[in-house]
């Protein structure tokens, strides 16, 4: 019988003539030891060309598709891995008769060879499709209807479900993806294809390796969709809501049911909920400075001395006509509109009880604050409003909110610091509701501050110096892409614009006194201006508003003959310019 050792130095040439001639004769009496030598030379041979040119590998790539004749190109590259991660060793695996020597031979060389061919240029990795790690108690993966109890580095396989009881894990794709469950929460893998995975549950945390721009990542859950080129988020399927917070990066949302879509940015979210557009904003922002507020009161009169609310407009400011194919300011003139866009507030005094404020579809807290005994009815209608806490440092906006015994319901809930500065809040332009509001008795007895404005939604210009309709001191907003798509594309009136009677207009002009409201809002307009913070729909059907073309907000209640006003304040508003650099 011939040894294994002198097979190998055979194959790989080691053997000087004599012996080889030798081992030669041998080898004719000698069967397996013949078909043995066969399959390594043909293995031989196929690394060779392997490593070799181009034309070479391509010529065993061809051969090899032509030894495995009934199976496609796509199924042997789909079955290399497996073949390979299995691999036969030729002097434990005979096969019988010469023709079962070649074909095992060389399938052995094929698969060799075509996992190189295939993939020529990957780099060497622990994974194929994905697999686990930082396995935490719990966790059991569902394949073909049965359990199996996961560990650190698990394989997993398209069509897995992974069931994270306590704990937690950590899903590693092909390409570096790292996805990290909670407890409580199902994922499953796409099927033939790393880019589409359902989280069923539960919630994830992901840093999502850059995608290609035409395969986005594809998380889908029971209420959205959330397409990612490469990011950083979490994702929260709840029964009843989705909710996505993306710290860096760009999430583009679809809602499952509802014809709503947004694109999501960094610092921002957006939450899906049965029958509802989806509703997104900015996430809360870091604690800020107090500033200096002197003895102003923080609810009447918030933010910080030097807040772009509260800083008048500078010596050194230059101004432009307002341009935009749609607002027609001296033909519809402008208007206060105590009741458009107000929210009412509640301040809690010291011995308020603290409340929970809850999220509407999900079982999370958003806050916990004293809260007004006036402030809201048990079991009553949703409705948008301000929550302010005992010490008057935090403004609680609250969206979509009820009493519902001890505690209060939201869709959303925003912490505003009152003596921060006032650049970020969940209105369409990321500015608070508190901000710019002409509070009772300002008019009488004077405003010392910026006023918020609305104007109609079809004259903001969508395209920014940023990419959106909006100007610093508003900031980028997750909006609808149907409302986006509502907006115009030329002018220069974004949300944040400054809208600012010129310094050398000359009040007495205006024809509306010396004094009184309407004077007192051409004063501040002159020395503070208005940002634009809201906007107003429009007919769809006809592109018409017929009402007047600006709004300012006010609170109730309010002394003044409002019809005398809003003639007034059309007579105003149609010096109205535009501050294109506010130079102190």
């Amino acid at each position: 019988m011939i040894a294994n050792d002198q097979l190998i130095a055979y194959v790989s040439g080691a053997l000087l003539k004599d012996e080889r001639a030798r081992l030669e004769a041998q080898l004719v009496n000698d069967e397996a030891a013949l078909r043995s030598v066969l399959e390594q030379e043909r293995l031989d041979a196929a690394l060779r060309a392997m490593f070799g040119g181009a034309a070479e590998r391509e010529q065993v790539r061809q051969a090899v598709l032509e030894v495995v004749t009934g199976s496609s190109y796509e199924d042997v590259k789909s079955n290399v891995m497996r073949v390979v991660a299995a691999p036969r060793f030729p002097f434990l695996d005979w096969l019988a008769g010469w023709r079962g020597v070649f074909a095992g031979g060389l399938a052995a060389a094929a698969c060799a060879a075509l996992a190189f061919l295939l993939w020529p240029h990957a780099e060497p990795a622990t994974i194929g499709f994905a697999q686990l790690s930082d396995v935490r108690n719990a966790v059991v993966i569902v394949r073909n209807g049965s359990d199996l109890v996961a560990k650190d580095g698990t394989a997993l396989q398209p069509g897995d479900t992974i069931c994270v009881d306590d704990g937690g894990t950590t899903v590693v794709l092909s390409d570096k993806t790292r996805l990290t469950l909670a407890a409580r929460t199902e994922m499953k893998l796409g099927v033939g294809d790393a880019r589409e995975l359902q989280l069923l549950a539960g919630r994830l945390a992901a840093w999502v390796a850059k995608q290609p721009a035409d395969q986005p990542l594809t998380i889908r859950t029971p209420m959205a969709t959330a397409r990612v080129v490469g990011t950083e988020f979490t994702l929260d399927a709840a029964p009843r809501a989705t909710r996505i917070e993306v710290s860096e990066g760009l999430v583009k949302m679809a809602h499952a049911g509802v014809d709503s879509a947004v694109e999501v940015a960094g610092g921002e979210f957006a939450l899906a909920v049965p029958q509802s557009e989806l509703v997104a904003g900015l996430l809360p922002a870091k604690q800020t400075t107090t500033g200096d507020m002197g003895s102003r009161n923080p609810v009447t009169w918030p933010f910080a001395s030097d807040s772009p609310w509260n800083r008048p407009i500078g010596s050194g400011a230059t101004y432009a006509d307002v341009q935009s194919h749609v607002l027609n300011l001296a033909g519809n003139g402008g208007s206060v509109r105590p009741a458009s866009h107000f929210r009412p507030f509640f301040v809690a005094k010291p011995g308020d009880r603290p409340q929970k404020i809850v999220s509407r579809f999900q079982d999370e807290v958003l806050a916990t604050t004293p809260v007004s005994a006036e402030a809201l009815r048990d079991g009553g209608d949703w409705v948008n409003c301000t929550l302010i806490d005992p010490t008057r440092a935090i403004a609680y906006e609250l969206t979509g909110a009820r009493r519902q015994g001890d505690r209060i319901e939201a869709m959303l809930c925003a912490p505003i610091q009152l003596r921060g500065p006032g650049v970020g809040g969940n209105l369409f332009s990321g500015l608070p509701a508190i901000a710019g509001i002409i509070r009772a008795g300002e008019l009488e007895r004077g405003i010392g501050h910026a006023l918020g404005v609305s104007v109609l939604h079809t004259a903001l210009n969508r395209r920014g110096p940023g990419g959106g309709p909006f100007v610093w001191p508003a900031r980028h907003m997750p909006i609808e892409e149907k409302k986006l798509a509502q907006m115009g594309n030329a002018g220069n009136v974004h949300y944040g614009t400054l809208l600012a009677l010129p310094r050398n207009l000359d009040l007495a002009t205006l024809g509306v006194g010396n004094s009184g409201p309407a004077f007192e809002i051409a004063r501040v307009l002159q020395s503070h201006g208005a940002y634009v913070t809201h906007s107003m729909p429009v007919d769809q059907a006809t592109g018409d508003w017929k009402q007047p073309h600006v709004q300012f907000i006010a609170e109730l209640p309010m002394e003044t003959h409002w019809q005398k006003l809003d003639a007034d304040i059309s007579r105003v508003v149609s010096h109205l310019k535009i501050i294109t650099n506010n130079a102190r």
